[in-house]
């Protein structure tokens, strides 16, 4: 009870006032040294998946205290701002009003995150949505990035689910991906 007591003053109860984003969806990202909002608020998919993932956990600890409100709230901001709805995959970061940056960039980095999430966050959604876009996301790997000749999942593509050729500059800011690397290296 002393680590729910913790866990609850000491995490839930101060991040939750301050990163829900009611205005756009999803979970604000950008925060100063006293937690104030600063900054434009761009979202990634890793910042979306795995503060929804953590969302899940704790509801799992703390159960009927509100965190299901916050996964259904993450979930939603994945599959409306975050899934492209028209080429299937989700695009690696959008701005704060949820239109994608970088033209539509994919990358299989975050994606499992996002599986995850969507597995654990089950018993607060429809019976079987969970489930569902856990497959959905793990199809997008299997279907897109898989390389089936050499095994591995290629790491950058746009927004029509296209590879960028090796070696090409990606439209991030620095021309690189998600994890600071140039189109042509694997996940795994």
């Amino acid at each position: 009870e002393q680590a729910r007591a913790a866990l609850r003053s000491h995490v839930v109860e101060p991040l939750v006032s301050r990163c829900v984003d009611r205005e756009y969806g999803g979970f604000l990202v950008d925060f100063d040294e006293r937690w104030q909002p600063a900054g434009p608020h761009d979202k990634t998919l890793e910042h979306a998946a795995r503060t929804t993932l953590a969302f899940a956990l704790v509801d799992r600890a703390m159960p009927g205290e509100g965190c299901d409100a916050l996964v259904r709230h993450g979930c939603a901001f994945l599959q409306g701002a975050m899934w492209d709805a028209v080429h299937g995959g989700f695009f690696a970061r959008v701005d704060r009003r949820g239109h994608p940056c970088w033209d539509g960039l994919k990358h299989p980095h975050a994606v499992t995150y996002a599986a995850e999430a969507f597995l654990l966050a089950e018993p607060c959604l429809p019976p079987g949505e969970g489930r569902l876009w856990a497959q959905r996301a793990l199809a997008w790997l299997d279907d897109v990035a898989w390389d089936p000749t050499h095994g591995g999942y290629w790491g950058s593509f746009r927004r029509s689910n296209e590879r960028y050729p090796d070696g090409a500059r990606l439209p991030t800011s620095d021309g690189r991906d998600v994890l600071g690397l140039t189109p042509g290296f694997k996940e795994i």
